[in-house]
């Protein structure tokens, strides 16, 4: 039987994929709301039933949805549970914070990545940085050929291309055994997991403390009066920040 374009065929995991997607939005958007004013009811039992015509081609069973009036399709029905104004707001995730990034907004991102991102629940850079703390397997779990290794490099990117490093001090203190520099700002460092490195006239030095708004350099040694140094510090793998400094320690 010939049937339109309108008709096309359809597998039961991307309608569930689907269907899982909308329901989640309508849970965070309560969620949200529940954030002014309570919820003063509950989202009671929703049923859909299905006339469908399956096939099977060895390897999938998809689906064509029958057209009205038409004979001899099969019936699948689902039935969805109530949820209460509790139970969303235990369940549904916190709303996006301003400091997270979504998705959306991650331009080296293709549709193709995006639509399993979101799939998987994953709507921002905060969400893809739970799953690498789980060690969760991106690619195993969504069976496809996005990788966390991919992810991470756009991650840092994309962070660092909405959070300029902004240095508004730099101060020295002296030491027992060698001096500390001080640098103080905002956007240093984005990511916690990276090992900041530095460098003093082309010598790698010790990095005492690393933090978004504050980085510690040990020098290792004591600095002369009137002394000229040459700082270069590795914020995260595609951000440097160079300066020249001139000692004040007498």
């Amino acid at each position: 039987m010939t049937r339109p374009d309108v008709n096309r065929p359809w597998n039961l995991e991307s309608f569930l994929d689907s269907l899982i997607l909308e329901l989640d939005k309508a849970r965070e958007t309560l969620a949200i709301k529940a954030v002014n004013r309570p919820l003063t009811y509950s989202v009671k039992d929703l049923a859909l039933e299905l006339q469908l015509f399956p096939s099977y081609d060895g390897e999938q069973v998809r689906f064509v949805t029958a057209k009205p009036g038409e004979q001899g399709a099969s019936k699948v029905s689902i039935q969805l549970g109530s949820i209460t104004d509790r139970q969303i707001r235990e369940s549904a995730p916190a709303p996006i914070s301003k400091d997270d990034i979504t998705i959306e907004e991650v331009e080296e991102l293709d549709t193709e990545s995006r639509a399993t991102l979101k799939r998987l629940g994953v709507k921002s850079i905060k969400d893809i940085e739970k799953l690498q703390k789980r060690n969760v397997d991106i690619q195993k779990a969504s069976d496809s050929k996005l990788k966390y290794n991919k992810l991470a490099d756009i991650i840092e990117k994309s962070r660092r291309s909405k959070y300029k490093p902004l240095v508004h001090k730099v101060s020295m203190m002296q030491g027992k055994k060698d001096d500390v520099i001080y640098l103080e700002g905002e956007n240093l460092i984005l990511n916690e997991d990276f090992e900041a490195q530095a460098m003093v006239d082309g010598r790698p030095v010790s990095v005492r403390e690393a933090g978004n708004k504050r980085v510690v350099l040990a020098l290792g040694r004591k600095l002369k009066p009137a002394e000229a140094l040459a700082m270069e510090v590795m914020l995260d793998r595609d951000t440097v920040i160079r300066f020249n400094l001139k000692s004040d320690l007498s």
